[in-house]
């Protein structure tokens, strides 16, 4: 019998660029976002530039050192000063792309520094007082549009991108039920039941939209057109001054709809569904004490907490 032809090996790509742009079409291919590639982009090119400025030449993918990578870590951590969670997103942003050059060949495999340790700080979320300041402020001082909008982030747990992203054709709702369909990191989709407060936060943008009865497309829109993420935080920066919030962000209203369910006594997997969380340890973070709840106990030391 003729013997069959080996698989042609991989064609080496041509210079650290040429790396890239392989890298991000594995990316394109494998559903990652257009903000996720970039991100990797950044950080790829950022770790090319220091290379380059610490070794007067360009990276070469195939001949990388493990030495030179703890260089970069070093420097991220000593020079420039980053913030753990900063060098962290930076190394698994190169870890991921070695991964990826070794299993297509180009490259041997290559051992990279750990994750940076960090102490991961309780999240922020608005107790109950803060939440009616909030509301009462968006109608005092923005409007229902804006009042509606951090209802249905506080109600649904929705990450600012999937609300920008979301469309009337996405919603279903009934008389005394609804949900919204979402698709979330990692392409996945996932549907989160509409309570009557997210109901009528819904009812009430779309009657600001001018669409009742009629409404179709993205669900956020202000006087220009559809709201990006960045506008709804530009929203949420002006409102944060006028109830006097020490933080609020789209994160903290999320936190705020984790922190909610975990206090009404929801089992984790089910907050774990709702909030699209891969992992129980990301959502165990909302069902622990949180930074104002650890500050209040130590007050009460002193004698200046209400125990009743």
């Amino acid at each position: 019998m003729p013997r069959k032809p080996s698989p042609a090996k991989p064609q080496p790509p041509r210079d650290w660029s040429g790396a890239l742009d392989l890298f991000d079409r594995h990316l394109e291919d494998n559903e990652r976002s257009d903000h996720t590639r970039a991100n990797y982009r950044d950080d790829l090119d950022d770790f090319a530039g220091w290379y380059e400025w610490k070794y007067q030449e360009k990276p070469i993918l195939a001949i990388l050192q493990p030495a030179e990578l703890r260089d970069w870590k070093s420097h991220m951590l000593e020079d420039r000063k980053y913030q753990p969670a900063t060098a962290n997103r930076k190394l698994a942003a190169l870890s991921s792309f070695l991964r990826w050059a070794e299993s297509e060949g180009h490259r041997a495999e290559i051992r990279t520094p750990r994750q940076v340790r960090k102490v991961q700080p309780p999240p922020r979320w608005l107790d109950l007082k803060e939440q009616r300041a909030l509301l009462r402020a968006a109608e005092r001082h923005a409007g229902r549009r804006e009042a509606q909008l951090c209802k249905l982030l506080m109600h649904t747990g929705l990450r600012v991108e999937e609300a920008c992203d979301l469309t009337w054709e996405a919603v279903e709702i009934r008389e005394r039920s609804g949900k919204v369909t979402v698709i979330g990191k990692g392409r996945k989709q996932r549907s989160i039941p509409l309570n009557a407060e997210a109901r009528a936060a819904l009812e009430e943008l779309a009657g600001c939209n001018g669409s009742v009865g009629r409404a179709s497309g993205p669900i956020l829109k202000g006087q220009r057109g559809p709201l990006t993420p960045r506008g709804v935080q530009s929203i949420l920066a002006k409102l944060r001054r006028h109830c006097d919030l020490p933080e609020l962000s789209p994160h903290v209203l999320r936190h705020t709809f984790g922190h909610n369910l975990a206090v009404a006594g929801t089992p984790i997997q089910v907050i774990a569904d709702l909030m699209g969380h891969e992992s129980l340890e990301t959502t165990r973070r909302y069902v622990q004490p949180g930074q104002d709840d650890l500050a209040a106990a130590v007050e009460r030391l002193a004698g200046g907490g209400d125990d009743s």
